[in-house]
């Protein structure tokens, strides 16, 4: 299990896993090694700190539910002891730790990295994002193939070429050798589809070597921004924002990082501008169309919003309401009794017998005295 996030939690330095001195009873203490009950010897096999580095001294009441919660449930903060944060970063306001990553051991061990990077306000308005690297498997040549996916090999790095090397397969080498020596011994008559077959079993070789060494990738289309406000303004202030990230990440001076800002403010006043610009125009669109040209107002309100169609047959609505309006358990012959008592008139109706017939007659009576 792992958890990330705002917390609201300030625990400083506090342990978040239980130690001998925390437990007062001292019978259990003779006969029980208080790391049954806990995993924080598997934070030593893996080099990881006990203790962590917070440069916020200050604890709340949050974060000693926070700390009680851990050592309840062995689990582990990240922040102060593992990764690139392994020295302590402030995470809101650069003035206190309250966003925090916890896991458990089960999850650690898949943990590469984790990070607490530069405050950007196109994330938060005061929080600093985190960021987590895991490791996972690379997805098998049938798994892209259902996800209509092309695989492609991924890109060459030169500091794998020894593993290139080893994972050449050595008995098809062997085999291939044999096929070249025979033609070439018989060369004056050699044919075309053996060379071939050659060069496939050649080239088979090296691309499941490349496969096995550098892994498979998807090759998905690029997906455009869905946002019917993100106009060629955001587009261009983005790849500015990019540009001004990437350099301040690799020379990392402070003019560098005084570009960043500026870009990061120019690009978010861009974005909330051209919603605000959005908005009013598509409303005063509505307005306009909603007298002037209805059907062109219901389809922009609607969107792409495609209408339901119902999928039963209609001739099963049919025999439905033909079967309702059968009457089944009544014969033409119909029976009502209409007992009343009046003190006053002393008048009782007895039980008067209708057919189909008189009924008619009643309607045709009713329909030419009040119609």
């Amino acid at each position: 299990m792992c958890l990330l996030g705002d917390f609201n939690s300030r625990t400083a330095t506090l342990k978040d896993f239980h130690e001998i001195e925390d437990t007062d009873d001292t019978q259990f203490n003779d006969i029980s090694d208080i790391n049954v009950f806990s995993d924080i010897c598997i934070l030593d096999d893996m080099n990881i700190s006990r203790c962590r580095k917070n440069p916020d001294t200050i604890v709340n009441k949050y974060g000693r539910k926070l700390i009680e919660f851990c050592k309840n449930n062995n689990m582990f903060i990240l922040n102060g002891r593992f990764g690139k944060d392994s020295i302590g970063r402030m995470t809101c306001k650069n003035k206190s730790v309250v966003d925090y990553i916890i896991c458990t051991c089960n999850v650690l061990e898949n943990i590469l990295d984790f990070e607490v990077q530069e405050f950007c306000r196109l994330f938060s308005d005061v929080h600093s994002p985190l960021s987590l690297t895991l490791s996972c498997k690379n997805k098998k040549h049938s798994d892209l193939e259902t996800n209509n996916f092309t695989p492609k090999i991924g890109k060459w790095k030169c500091e794998k070429t020894l593993d290139f090397r080893d994972n050449l397969d050595g008995e098809m080498i062997e085999k291939l050798f044999f096929k070249i020596q025979s033609l070439h011994n018989a060369k004056e008559n050699a044919q075309k589809p053996e060379v071939d077959e050659v060069v496939f079993d050649l080239c088979n070789i090296l691309l499941k070597s490349a496969e096995t060494t550098f892994g498979l990738t998807s090759n998905k289309a690029h997906r455009h921004s869905k946002k019917q406000w993100f106009d060629l303004k955001c587009l261009k202030a983005k790849k500015e924002f990019r540009k001004s990230k990437r350099l301040c990440k690799k020379y990392g001076s402070n003019i560098f990082k005084e570009r960043l800002r500026v870009s990061e403010l120019s690009y978010k006043k861009t974005m909330d501008n051209a919603i605000v610009r959005f908005n009013t125009d598509f409303r005063n669109k509505m307005k306009n169309m909603r007298t002037k040209n209805p059907k062109e107002f219901w389809k922009l309100f609607h969107g792409n919003r495609q209408r339901d169609i119902s999928k039963i047959p209609l001739q099963t609505l049919v025999d439905f309401f033909k079967d309702l309006n059968t009457n089944k358990d009544h014969s033409d012959d119909f029976v009502i009794t209409n007992e009343i008592n009046s003190d006053e008139q002393n008048t009782c109706f007895h039980v008067v017998s209708y057919n189909t017939f008189h009924y008619i007659q009643t309607f045709d009576i009713l329909k030419t005295t009040y119609y």
